[in-house]
């Protein structure tokens, strides 16, 4: 990697401060409300365990930016809305969700694996998603071995 400078004409509210990278090793599970939990049809007891199993893991961490692995999601899952929208459908609505083509393509929706996932770190890098939110970048299983970048899709979740 070698650092360049930001193109001249880019508007001051793009441009960020550098930070260092440092990369770990870290277990992620799926969010409690995604189909990964759900399709495993746990008792009421079973369900509060995981919950406390998923907050242990994560701990108490200023910012979590990762590379592959399970989204940390603020609202909720996104494989499907990535899915909808590279097929044409607009998920910014109702008419995206409600479209009669959803059942089909809501097969491919596992397709859709997290590439990077980037928090709001206003203090370090003056980078603020929406309110305090993140930037989650998808990209498809079969995209991803052919390490083809061009079809990935970017969400932004707030609180």
């Amino acid at each position: 990697m070698q650092r360049t400078e930001p193109p001249a004409d880019l508007p001051k509210e793009g441009r960020f401060s550098a930070c260092s990278v440092g990369f770990c090793v870290d277990l992620t599970l799926p969010a409690f409300d995604t189909h990964y939990v759900r399709r495993l049809q746990l008792s009421e007891k079973e369900r509060d365990e995981y919950v406390k199993l998923e907050a242990e893991l994560q701990g108490e961490r200023p910012a979590i930016n990762r590379l592959l692995g399970h989204p940390d999601p603020i609202q909720n899952e996104m494989q499907l809305e990535c899915q909808l929208t590279s097929n044409g459908l607009y998920t910014g609505n109702a008419s995206g969700w409600d479209d009669p083509r959803r059942k089909e393509l809501e097969k491919g929706a596992a397709d859709w694996q997290l590439l990077l996932q980037i928090d709001s770190e206003d203090d370090k890098t003056g980078m603020m998603w929406g309110d305090c939110g993140r930037l989650y970048f998808w990209i498809r299983k079969q995209d991803l071995q052919k390490r083809d970048f061009g079809k990935v899709w970017m969400i932004l979740q707030c609180s």
